[in-house]
């Protein structure tokens, strides 16, 4: 009996010895202790017994199958359980559900977990987007002042005299209409930020729109995102460290071009803006600090309407008919003659083509996976107890089909059968594109009002068709060049000479 009990203690010293490296890194649902509350998850697809059902999500992002894979996910229901290395994720595959753990609650769901790829060594700890809360607030204060300032009241001003350089720059080169999506985007940003117009080529568009697409890109891509504690190995052991900081170099040295451009801004003799009163003297942060949240703001506000626009376009090609009775409502108030282009004020008289805007929101939502939310701490909700740790994700195609008759077609009239005028442009759904409850996009609102606006000039004076094969699942927001093969024309003589009576008039706006 001398021997038993030192025995039993070596032996459960050493199994607690080699298990405890592997219970640390077990995501949060399965660290379950001795004796403690069980944890009640959602259902859950089969896993490898290590790392879960990283290997399934690496697969899908590397082979370009992400959305039916995600799509695949909500069988299992509202919500789906994945073991994802040391993390555990929850996909809320229904507007309800996303309503329920952003939104009212909130004050446990806001916070941001570790990114080392994607926050740090691509974004140099500084993008707003990824930050943890307590670096978060300063910046969220500022853009919120941003979007209650001057020039975003003008918003509605800023659109409509931005689309005449959008519709002139059609007719000069129809085949870069991608091109002046993007441009249009940011030039309306770009005023609100530094109120000066945008005065910068093609190339350093192009430069800031691969900023953008990449960092999207790199947001839960490497394997070090869900194995965090790697980061922590001696930088010489880290062998990915080297692409990742490549590209964060090339996102600083970006920023930092269109930033000098902006530094006579600070200068106390310049015109007001958002850039001089707010940012420069007011923001607490570095300088380098100060140009990532003023960037920021520019990118964010001028990506999603640029791939929103992109879907419209599609959408133009492959449901022509509902495209032709948008237009003839448009005729109807406009003239079908040229005889002006539509407003912001023509929406109340323009129902079916807010419900265009909507459904472009609604049929290809733009990011198929909103980066996640960490729970700060235990909540039961509905019969399951999650734990502390628990990251929620929006699983934004099965949120924006659950529910929905006909939910694969681009079908307009699904946003008519409940408000005879249509119900305006405010379209929640895509508030999810930008996150959600506490960190909900604070411009998502201003973006939709600038796509009414160019979809229903463009849709007036524009005729599109396919140039090539196509398919509308397949957008390619984040390649190069052409995303997919379009034909842009003119519509009549008397629609260019429109654009090109309203643009003459307007030459001397500071926007343009």
């Amino acid at each position: 009996m001398t021997l038993y009990y030192p025995s039993i203690t070596i032996l459960l010293l050493f199994c607690l010895y080699f298990a405890a490296p592997y219970i640390g890194l077990r995501p949060p649902h399965k660290k379950k202790l001795p004796f403690s509350k069980q944890y009640v998850m959602p259902p859950s697809p089969s896993g490898h017994v290590v790392v879960g059902n990283l290997l399934q999500w690496l697969r899908a992002r590397n082979g370009g199958t992400t959305i039916p894979w995600l799509v695949e996910q909500a069988r299992y229901g509202e919500m789906t359980t994945l073991s994802m290395g040391t993390k555990t994720w929850v996909l809320l595959n229904t507007s309800r559900v996303v309503n329920e753990i952003f939104s009212k609650r909130a004050g446990i769901t806001h916070e941001r977990p570790f990114f080392p790829i994607s926050g740090e060594l691509v974004s140099r700890n500084k993008r707003l987007f990824l930050q943890r809360t307590s670096d978060w607030r300063e910046g969220r204060r500022l853009l919120h002042q941003l979007i209650m300032g001057s020039e975003s009241r003008n918003h509605a001003r800023l659109a409509e005299t931005a689309s005449l350089g959008l519709l002139r720059a059609y007719v000069d080169e129809p085949r870069a209409w991608h091109t002046h999506h993007y441009r249009y985007a940011v030039a309306i940003m770009y005023k609100i930020v530094t109120n000066t117009p945008l005065q910068r080529t093609t190339a350093e568009l192009e430069d800031l729109r691969q900023v953008t697409s990449t960092f999207l890109t790199s947001i839960n891509s490497s394997v070090v995102e869900f194995f965090p504690q790697l980061s922590h190995l001696p930088k010489w052991l880290q062998l990915w460290r080297s692409h990742w900081e490549e590209m964060g170099t090339f996102h600083y040295n970006v920023f930092k071009h269109w930033w000098a451009g902006m530094k006579p801004l600070a200068d106390p003799s310049a015109e007001p803006s958002f850039v001089r009163d707010a940012v420069l003297k007011s923001y607490s942060g570095t300088e380098e600090e100060a140009m990532y949240l003023t960037m920021l703001a520019i990118v964010a506000g001028s990506d999603n309407p640029r791939m929103a626009m992109n879907t419209w376009t599609m959408a133009c090609l492959t449901y022509p008919a509902v495209m032709q009775k948008a237009r003839v409502e448009l005729d109807r108030v406009c003239g079908s003659d040229a005889q002006r282009l539509p407003t912001l004020d023509d929406m109340p008289r323009l129902p079916y083509m807010c419900a265009v805007v909507k459904e472009v929101l609604r049929w290809r939502p733009i990011v198929p996976l909103v980066p996640q939310h960490v729970l700060v701490e235990d909540l039961e909700f509905e019969g399951y107890r999650f734990p502390a740790g628990t990251e929620f994700l929006i699983n934004s195609i099965p949120v924006c089909t659950h529910g929905y008759e006909r939910p694969s077609e681009f079908w307009p009239e699904r946003w008519l059968k409940t408000d005879a005028r249509g119900g305006g442009i405010e379209q929640n759904l895509w508030q999810f594109a930008f996150s959600g409850g506490r960190r909900a996009c604070v411009g998502y609102k201003l973006a939709q009002r600038e796509l009414f606006v160019a979809l229903s000039r463009l849709l007036y004076c524009i005729d599109y068709a396919p140039a090539g094969e196509i398919d509308d699942e397949k957008l390619n927001h984040f390649g190069s060049g052409e995303p997919f093969p379009v034909r842009a024309t003119i519509r009549s003589p008397a629609h260019e000479c429109l654009i090109r009576r309203e643009r003459k008039e307007l030459y001397g706006n500071p926007l343009m």
